[in-house]
């Protein structure tokens, strides 16, 4: 028995052996690339440090960025609030000067002299108007103009022979107008043509 066991492990030996020089020379292929696949890359020190660093930099410079960025937009909300607050600075801050001649002029009321208090009320008035002059506020003169409901109000109508049918016979209030836009229309009578009683008879 031992010697039949001692034959078969003698030709296993045999066999594993390969005696063709190709299959050798794969075997060998095979192992040195395995070993390479398997090989540390070695970078130096320096090359990571300094990889590192501009890392490092990148990302301070994008948290700052963003940092930034809210603080932009916080200060432009914070610009847009106080605009909106103090819109009418530039109209309200002229009108306390025709609050001056008001005052001015309520101090004459147990004055005789008329033509103060009339001199007192013009010049609130001249005031008033360069005020809304100077802010792009112009009065709507409809007198004689054809009716435009843009700028016009028809209050009534009234027959005539002295005005053109259609047109504004006479303003009953002054409209205005702010840069192109309609602050208050006018609000007119408008010319109608005279009916012929006759003629209907």
């Amino acid at each position: 028995m031992r010697s039949k066991n001692k034959t078969k492990r003698k030709s296993n030996l045999d066999t594993a052996t390969p005696d063709d020089p190709d299959q050798t020379a794969s075997q060998s292929t095979s192992k040195a690339g395995g070993a390479g696949v398997h090989a540390n890359v070695d970078i130096p020190v320096d090359e990571l440090t300094a990889v590192r660093n501009e890392l490092a930099d990148v990302k301070d410079k994008l948290v700052r960025a963003l940092a930034e960025q809210q603080n932009i937009r916080k200060r432009c909300a914070n610009e847009q609030v106080e605009s909106i607050r103090y819109a009418n600075t530039a109209l309200i801050k002229p009108l306390l000067d025709v609050l001056d001649d008001f005052e001015r002029t309520m101090q004459q009321e147990n004055t005789s002299d008329s033509a103060a208090i009339l001199q007192g009320i013009k010049l609130v008035h001249q005031n008033m108007v360069k005020l809304l002059k100077d802010n792009a506020v112009e009065r709507i003169d409809p007198l004689g103009q054809p009716f435009d409901p843009r700028f016009h109000e028809a209050m009534m109508q009234q027959p005539t022979a002295d005005a053109e049918p259609g047109t504004v016979l006479q303003a009953l209030q002054p409209g205005y107008i702010m840069n192109d836009r309609v602050l208050r229309p006018a609000k007119v009578i408008v010319a109608t043509e005279i009916q012929n009683t006759d003629a209907a008879k």
